[in-house]
């Protein structure tokens, strides 16, 4: 196995052979400091004989408010660095060069093992907008600008193929900080792909492809499931191949020296196979950068609310903070929910979730800056996407988010009504009293109705914020259905498919109504749009104010 001052020794060495580029690149400020520390290195073991040797750990620490323990460990490493004067020089200057804003692109250094330096990502350089194209599958759904920037700042190239069943899979690159992992693959095989879009559907030609494969949902990290699959988003490129790109969310930082990635799946584009891929990073250009917080538990008073009955029952919404991280490429945080069963006053059974999701919380940095969680679907629980705090940030505060109840234990709130024209001119949907969406991007086109919902305040999370009232307004498709149980027929109507994906970078919600039937003339008529309003208030005497630490 090869040791990491082994790999370091490489990677200067690989650097000091490359040619000089025509095309800067920005690398990552944390790599650039890197490379230099480790030509520094270099110079000082050449010039005095000395071994360099680095060892760090945290040691267990009470925060000093909870009373709980709380032990962070951060990688080691120890080695030896050895060479010549002439050497050391010639590698320092590349050092240099790289600060003065030269290309340099490094992957596979050395057996399998692969680092975050940046550089260009298939996906997004070949990707055409939804406007260029006559058919949504030739282009992403949705503009990952903000995404892309940072992914291609921070990304390796790997470029390995695995074919099976007439279906070439290739791993073209992979991201990974301490906050999440993004892979982007080409697929190819042109008999699979065409069966796939010959089939008789009456869905958007973009959504056959969704759930086909390969998915990759349970791909580990040193052997441990800390990725948890979130958004993800593809087309069909000029040249009959389908470019994929997965986000993962982590749930823990990845620990070690050398993180080995393993993406394994026995199905793609509906075919059975093998398809895997093994990949093993260099641990500490995925932590670079990193800032963490402390996990910690955090007591709240308890809330009341009321059954359907009108009985009441309480709940513990104690915050049990797990993760919360924030990396070159983007941010997660996780809190711990239970799900418990109990019964209630008439010995029915019913299930409740104590502990406070990670979706109720407005967040801000200590500047100030409003920072919004996301995933792809509204589904609470689990690890969340979290935009990025000011770089002077310091620290971040959790402010708990409470529903108001009726005197009942009803709903309180209200439906309220936008015009199609206020849409249009970019209106702001005011989803509670702190916050909500603004609708930008308003287009009606080739049957379709989309959007995106920028948001603002505290937004919480939603698949369906607004409603188009368009009952007697447009023609939908009718379909025959066969009740099982007594053989009787009825023909429902159907209008469409709504969905939806998120850029983690920004928590903005791309939105898609693809209509089965209708003209855009008929879609221009629905004059009326729903949303609900709902009554929420920010429990600012429970706020906690927590510190960020850097990993390096």
């Amino acid at each position: 196995m090869q040791n990491k001052m082994e790999y370091d020794e490489q990677l200067l060495q690989a650097l000091s052979e490359l040619p000089p580029s025509d095309e800067p690149e920005q690398v990552p400020d944390v790599i650039n400091e890197r490379i230099c520390r480790l030509a520094l290195q270099k110079i000082q073991s050449a010039a005095d004989e000395t071994v360099v040797t680095a060892e760090q750990n945290f040691e267990s620490e009470d925060d000093g408010k909870t009373g709980r323990n709380i032990t962070m460990h951060k990688y080691s490493q120890k080695g030896k660095i050895g060479s010549t004067i002439n050497r050391t020089l010639r590698i320092s200057l590349i050092a240099a060069a790289i600060l003065c804003g030269s290309a340099v692109t490094v992957c596979a250094v050395g057996p399998q093992l692969v680092t975050m330096l940046g550089g260009k990502i298939g996906f997004f350089e070949e990707a055409p907008s939804q406007s260029e194209v006559s058919d949504p599958v030739e282009a992403p759904r949705t503009n990952f600008v903000e995404t892309q920037k940072k992914l291609e700042a921070y990304n390796a190239a790997i470029g390995e193929t695995v074919t099976d069943n007439g279906v070439s899979i290739t791993l073209d690159n992979i991201s990974m900080d301490v906050t999440s992992m993004d892979i982007f693959l080409t697929i190819t095989g042109q008999e699979a792909i065409d069966e796939i879009m010959s089939w008789d559907d009456y869905g958007p030609l973009w959504n056959r492809f969704f759930g086909v494969g390969p998915n990759f949902y349970y791909a580990t990290i040193n052997g441990e499931t800390i990725a948890q699959y979130d958004v993800e988003d593809w087309y069909l490129n000029e040249d009959g191949s389908l470019k994929l790109w997965r986000h993962y969310i982590l749930t823990d930082v990845p620990e070690g020296d050398e993180i080995q990635v393993v993406l394994e799946d026995n199905s793609a584009l509906g075919r059975s196979g093998e398809w895997k891929f093994t990949v093993t990073l260099d641990g500490e250009s995925v932590r670079a950068g990193a800032k963490v917080v402390q996990p910690a538990d955090y007591p709240m008073p308890e809330v009341t609310c009321k059954d359907i009955d009108g009985k009441n029952y309480t709940l513990n919404r104690d915050l049990h903070l797990s993760y919360l991280a924030f990396g070159p490429v983007g941010g997660v945080i996780q809190t711990t929910v239970e799900e418990k069963h109990t019964t209630d006053s008439d010995g029915r059974d019913v299930v409740i979730y104590e502990g406070m999701d990670a979706g109720m919380l407005y967040i801000t940095d200590n500047t100030g800056k409003e920072l919004h969680t996301c995933k792809s679907t509204a589904i609470s629980g689990g690890a969340l996407n979290l935009t990025a705090p000011d770089e002077n940030a310091t620290s971040i505060t959790l402010t708990p988010v409470i529903q108001q109840f009726a005197e009942d234990g009803g709903w309180l709130g209200e439906e309220r009504t936008i015009s199609l024209d206020e849409l249009k001119k970019g209106a702001k949907i005011e989803t509670s009293p702190i916050g909500g969406y603004t609708v930008e991007n308003f287009v009606i086109k080739d049957g379709a109705i989309s959007y995106d919902l920028v948001p603002y305040g505290w937004s919480g999370q939603a698949s369906e914020v607004i409603r188009p009232q368009y009952d007697g307004k447009i023609t939908q498709l009718e379909e025959e259905v066969t009740d099982l149980q007594d053989g009787g027929t009825a023909t429902i109507l159907k209008s469409g498919l709504l969905s939806s994906t998120v850029d983690p970078q920004t928590g903005v919600v791309s939105v898609r109504h693809d209509f089965y039937a209708a003209s855009d003339e008929e879609l221009e008529t629905i004059t009326e749009w729903k949303y609900d309003y709902t009554e929420f208030k920010l429990d600012t005497e429970n706020a906690v104010t927590v510190q960020l630490e850097s990993l390096d």
